[in-house]
């Protein structure tokens, strides 16, 4: 314990040096602080590794948007200047102020709190429930955003008040991406909406955007002064009653750094199957190959088309208490109750390959593996469906039956094929008809009626036709409601191809391509054309959209 004589004495030393510290800030003319009781703020503290602290005695204390306090032990010093530069080159505003040799020591203390502020503070902003409300319902409609956006006041409003105003017209509008794109006097802000960009604002000054970059970057966990480099992050907007993460992406450009927020709204994962667009009829098929015990079943299509969310909405229906289900993602998108979720991290070595062996020897039930993308991780999870797991997975196909020629690309066996997989799901993601505007085309006694109704002719007799006619069809108007697009929401065109005993064996003869189609489609296939037929004639979507997604309707 410290004497009463020893606490004297030290007190004395620290009354010294803070004197020593007031007459070098007058002879550098600057402000002087008094650190012992000043209170500060680690997100502040975080602009600047310890490191760079050290090696400048140099460190931010306080941060209100771009205007930062900056307390140093001298400024002439080589690594303050080299930092002062960093600072002001990411558009920050600097105070100085002179400080104690004790008391930045004592400063230095402080970073040992940050790996705690990044789970508590940093990573998550809060938002009242009764805010994001009101906005929500005075945004409702990207148009209005825009409007709103447009009357922003930079000198009454902060970089917080922005990142708010962009947050609560995303999630009003169930918009899935936000992007932020500098070019060399301003910068364009776009939303994402049922796969379509919307722009928001052409002229975001750039000295605002700057400010705006730092704090997405603070609130995202990455480097602040890697402006050469692709970096990714994450950070989370808490709402009262439920959180929505947010995936970021930020990458160097000719005129600045650009940045591309996703959405990851947890109720996107409430949807069930029947709710993204699946028939009953394909519906009863995917239960039937999820009460199985083990297999593979795979999903194809494009970037965008839902796949993350239809293995979702697969893994929910295997959830439960008697069931263990692990995943390996990259990344991992949504957190989902009851299941063991990890991501891939190529730099520590745990690639898919790598995560799936190790998954392996933990016993699961269930595994997903977000994507198969190499020999190891397709002959792994081939393997692991064979040995009593059930496993889901995706690979780049065209088409559900191409993911066969897939697999043998990888140079898996055609003979392990057939007896590991159970089904492949293809999709693509059409946008849905807005329901207050649609309007009718009258189509009756016309090619287009004819047409149509020899596709659905030739449908199985499993496939439910009800509420199909061939009298009209729907056209995408538009209304205030969907901002004048005519369409809200998407919905998924889907085809299942199913491993029967034939095509397993045509799998075993390696027959082409063409041929296994022909065999699905005799057996009972149903392709996503001719589901997105089916949309069309139930008015769910347009012609226009299926063709788009499917190509030409064929004959």
């Amino acid at each position: 314990m410290t004497s009463g004589i020893e606490e004297q004495l030290i007190k004395i030393r620290k009354d010294s040096e803070e004197r020593e510290a007031k007459r070098e800030a007058e002879a550098a003319g600057i402000q002087y602080l008094n650190l012992e009781n000043f209170p500060v703020s680690l997100g502040a503290l975080k602009l600047l590794s310890k490191e760079e602290a050290i090696l400048a005695e140099a460190a931010v204390v306080t941060q209100k948007d771009q205007d930062v306090a900056i307390v140093l032990r001298n400024k002439k010093k080589l690594e303050t200047q080299t930092l002062i530069k960093k600072l002001e080159s990411l558009g920050f505003k600097l105070t100085f102020f002179q400080v104690s040799k004790s008391g930045f020591e004592k400063l230095l203390n402080d970073y040992d709190k940050i790996k705690e502020l990044d789970k508590k503070i940093t990573g998550r902003i809060d938002v009242k429930r009764e805010t994001i409300l009101e906005l929500a319902h005075k945004l409702k409609g990207v148009t209005l955003v825009k409007q709103e956006m447009e009357k922003f006041s930079f000198d009454d409003q902060t970089v917080a008040d922005f990142l708010e105003l962009l947050m609560a017209g995303a999630l009003a509008n169930d918009v899935s991406d936000i992007h932020l794109e500098p070019y060399e006097k301003s910068v364009r802000v776009r939303y994402r909406l049922d796969g379509d960009l919307f722009d928001l604002w052409s002229n975001y000054p750039l000295d605002h955007y700057r400010a705006f970059l730092t704090r997405v970057k603070l609130l995202a966990g990455v480097k602040l002064d890697l402006g050469s480099r692709a970096q990714d992050g994450r950070f989370s907007v808490g709402m009262g009653d439920r959180d929505v993460e947010l995936r970021v992406a930020i990458s160097p450009t000719s005129f600045g750094e650009t940045v591309v927020i996703r959405l990851l709204d947890p109720k996107v994962v409430d949807l069930d199957l029947l709710n993204l667009g699946f028939r009953e009829d394909d519906l009863e098929i995917v239960d039937q190959e999820l009460k199985k015990p083990y297999g593979l079943i795979l999903n194809t299509g494009p970037t965008g088309s839902g796949k993350t969310t239809t293995l979702y909405a697969c893994l929910k229906r295997k959830n439960s208490s008697e069931v263990k289900i692990i995943t390996i993602e990259d990344p991992v998108e949504y957190r989902l109750a009851g299941i063991e979720q990890t991501q891939v991290d190529d730099a520590s070595g745990y690639t898919f390959a790598n995560g799936l062996r190790s998954i392996l020897r933990q016993d699961p039930d269930v595994i997903l593996v977000g994507e198969v993308r190499d020999e190891e991780t397709a002959n792994i999870a081939l393997q692991a469906a064979l040995t009593g797991h059930l496993v889901f997975s995706t690979v780049h196909a065209n088409a559900a039956v191409g993911a066969i020629a897939r697999l043998t690309n990888l140079k898996v066996k055609s003979l392990s094929i057939g007896p590991a997989l159970n089904l492949v799901i293809g999709q693509r993601l059409v946008k849905k008809l807005c329901e207050r505007c649609k309007e009718v085309v009258d189509i009756r006694g016309g090619e287009m009626a004819l047409r149509l109704k020899e596709i659905v002719d030739r449908l199985p007799s499993r496939v439910n036709r009800g509420g199909v006619t061939y009298d009209k069809i729907y056209h995408a108007k538009g209304c205030a409601g969907c901002d004048f697009k005519g369409y809200r929401g998407g919905v998924a065109l889907v085809e299942l191809f199913l491993l029967e005993k034939e095509i397993v064996q045509l799998i075993e003869l390696e027959v082409p391509e063409s041929n296994l189609f022909e065999a699905a489609r005799r057996l009972g296939m149903v392709t996503m054309q001719e589901d997105g037929v089916i949309k069309v004639l139930k008015g769910i979507t347009t012609l226009e959209e299926v063709e788009n997604a499917t190509g030409t309707l064929k004959k």
